[in-house]
């Protein structure tokens, strides 16, 4: 994974995602994040896989009924539905037999139209685009397509066109990634040096420097991790 990290480059950001009426960001697909880890892999004896379940809280082909309770307790504020929850597990292997992998959770929401399999290719989509991100420190950055999910929440930065633009809740997330791989740092230390209270609070710019200083931290710890030798 030493030789993988210094090979593979952050991908080209080649989709944009509307933020508002004015606003617009770019971020790299799911398929620019593969052209770039694809190539690497086999040279190095690793391959990657990504295993996905999920859960419902219900079966919404029954409880539509916006006075059920269960829809009430559910519903977002524009009119659709947390349905329940994502599991992506992401898999590398090397041909020797040791492995990495990461497991994570994300959030099923479905918009109002109630279109069950696009909702769920969405999430699944963005569930793997963000795991493979993590498990190689790539940073696609300015990515908002959390927001087309259907979820009917507003975006952040929907009334900041003139204001400071917000971290994007995948910056959040990423940056939280990287703190768990970096024992001396802490989300509360970054905080404090911000002079913020939360971490909503800390601007898109700012929390790309953050970013990019973990992940140099990152890779010269893995740098430094002497190689075996397999004869």
């Amino acid at each position: 994974m030493v030789k993988v990290q210094t090979e593979i480059t952050d991908p080209i950001k080649d989709e944009i995602a509307k933020v508002s009426a004015t606003q617009q960001r770019k971020y790299a697909s799911l398929l620019a994040l593969v052209n770039v880890i694809r190539p690497v892999l086999p040279k190095h004896g690793l391959y990657v896989r990504q295993a996905i379940t999920a859960d419902c809280y219900a079966d919404f082909y029954r409880e539509t009924n916006i006075n059920d309770s269960f829809a009430k307790y559910y519903m977002t504020p524009n009119g659709g539905f947390l349905l329940g929850n994502i599991y992506i597990t992401t898999l590398i292997q090397h041909e020797s037999g040791e492995w990495q992998r990461d497991h994570m959770q994300f959030p099923w929401h479905i918009g109002s139209n109630l279109n069950i399999a696009q909702s769920y290719g969405s999430t699944v989509t963005y569930a793997r685009r963000y795991s493979l991100s993590s498990i190689f420190v790539l940073a696609p950055d300015d990515d908002t397509d959390g927001e087309d999910l259907g979820t009917g929440i507003p975006s952040i930065h929907s009334d900041q066109s003139k204001q400071e633009k917000l971290a994007t809740p995948m910056q959040i997330n990423f940056l939280q990634s990287l703190i768990n791989k970096v024992p001396s740092t802490s989300l509360q230390s970054i905080l404090e040096k911000e002079g913020k209270n939360k971490v909503e609070e800390l601007s898109a710019d700012r929390i790309s420097k953050h970013i990019e200083h973990l992940k140099e931290r990152i890779s010269k710890v893995a740098a430094a991790i002497p190689t075996k030798s397999h004869n």
